[in-house]
């Protein structure tokens, strides 16, 4: 026997509280099992939801970015890697008759462009322009371009320090590059809620990674960390992606990286707005640039805007 009657409206009403308990309870567990995989180190699993879902990143770049460190890489072996990716292929002969590189004849075709180039900085330029067609897995917003802004101004100022640092400077510019293709990859996933997040201002850095963590189950260092094992980036490359807003503490290219991602928030490039972020370069530079390196590293930076603004121009979209 019914103790109560349940009118129409109120059973739709029970009916969607319903619906949304259990969304959220699944959302919840997702979160929860992606965290989990994290931990236990498994990798490539569709329970990491909808960042499992999202496009490779470019094989031929990551072949490329596996090269930096072996010096028995001939010219051929590079034309021949590029040019199986047709549209990777042309627009590196596009880039390199811009006037970003200056070359007074045209280059007509790979090998002649590469040669140009040379290996290393075509391994770079690869590993850029893959970034920018990932990108393209997420919806064209004016989050995604302050995202890319970042990532771009912080390549930039990499590549500009890495010979106080002792490093080479296109291995340089591919880990400012990639340091954030964690938060890209949120962006790609989940759109609408992590461009909310993105445009709020936080407090602080680890605000802005506890929301991260709160609404998506991982920040973007985890997930940088999950797709840089994944598509098998180099180790190096894997530590600057996952621990890129730890404090530098020496002169290797994990701290060269922190510190260009400092750098380019202090010159206004910051990817997310934060509350405490009134430092200037020359405090970044105080606070975190080895002793010995620090007065090239202040000379270095004085003409760096304009080398952010040029490169902008040529690989902004």
């Amino acid at each position: 026997m019914k103790l109560f009657k349940t009118s129409s409206p109120q059973k739709q009403s029970l009916r969607r509280v319903i619906e949304e308990s259990d969304a959220a309870m699944v959302a919840l567990e997702e979160r929860a099992s992606a965290q989990e995989m994290l931990e236990k180190g498994q990798i490539e699993t569709a329970q990491l939801g909808a960042l499992a879902k999202l496009p490779p990143f470019g094989p031929v770049a990551v072949s490329l970015m596996r090269l930096f460190d072996r010096d028995d890489v001939e010219m051929h072996d590079i034309v021949r890697l590029v040019s199986s990716d047709v549209a990777l292929s042309s627009q590196l002969l596009a880039l390199a008759n811009s006037p970003l590189f200056g070359v007074q004849t045209s280059i007509r075709d790979l090998q002649h462009a590469i040669t140009v180039l040379g290996t290393d900085r075509t391994k770079a330029l690869a590993t850029t322009l893959a970034m920018r067609s990932f990108l393209s897995s997420a919806p064209k917003t004016p989050i995604l371009r302050r995202i890319w802004r970042h990532g771009l101004a912080t390549a930039v100022i990499a590549e500009g320090l890495a010979p106080s640092y002792g490093l080479s400077k296109d291995l340089a510019h591919v880990a400012g590059i990639l340091h954030d293709v964690g938060r890209v990859a949120l962006l790609a996933a989940y759109p609408e809620q992590y461009a909310a997040l993105a445009t709020r201002t936080h407090e602080n850095t680890k605000s802005i990674l506890d929301a991260e963590r709160t609404q998506f189950g991982l920040d973007h260092c985890q997930a940088g960390q999950i797709l840089g094992e994944s598509w098998h980036f180099p180790s190096e490359l894997q530590q600057v992606v996952t621990r890129h807003l730890e404090s530098p503490g020496g002169q290797d290219l994990l701290s060269l990286g922190q510190t260009a991602c400092r750098l380019a928030a202090d010159l206004g490039y910051a990817a997310i707005a934060r509350q405490d972020q009134h430092t200037k370069p020359s405090d970044t530079i105080e606070a975190h640039v080895p002793p010995a390196i620090r007065g090239h590293v202040v000379e270095t930076m004085k003409d760096i805007d304009q080398k952010i603004i040029d490169r902008l121009e040529s690989l902004d979209f």
